[in-house]
């Protein structure tokens, strides 16, 4: 798990979350007493910052063991849905002003066009008229 990932979702309003007592995750006995007993861990902030080492150099703790808190952690600092939803509406308007810029290019080369069309006009109409 990267750490600067969990640290940045605990500072950005995940505070209340990382409050809450170990007793809130469904957790199975022996990873329950691991992490409260052996560990010493009694909020979710704490035990989200619980690494494999520790877990493992626990007595009683195994590879299932430390899979079963893993899962958990990625589980509890994955984006939610509304995270995600305000990402994709990001997203979406910067391509909504990618594409006006892009429109407003494409005319402002439309005029440009139109205005060196126009010029060209007018330096054949004084080239004539300085003709006569």
């Amino acid at each position: 798990m990267e750490y600067s990932r969990l640290e940045t979702r605990l500072r950005n309003g995940n505070e209340k979350l990382a409050a809450l007592p170990i007793a809130e995750l469904e957790l199975s006995t022996r990873a329950f007493r691991v992490v409260t007993r052996a560990l010493d861990c009694t909020t979710i902030g704490e035990f989200l910052k619980l690494t494999r080492v520790q877990v493992l150099a626990t007595e009683n703790a195994g590879r299932k063991t430390w899979i079963e808190i893993h899962e958990m952690q990625e589980y509890l600092t994955e984006p939610s849905a509304r995270e995600l939803e305000a990402t994709v509406q990001r997203f979406q308007n910067t391509l909504n002003v990618e594409v006006q810029l892009v429109l407003l290019y494409g005319a402002t080369i439309s005029r440009l066009t139109k205005m060196q069309d126009a010029y060209d006009t007018l330096e054949k109409a004084r080239k004539i008229c300085a003709a006569l």
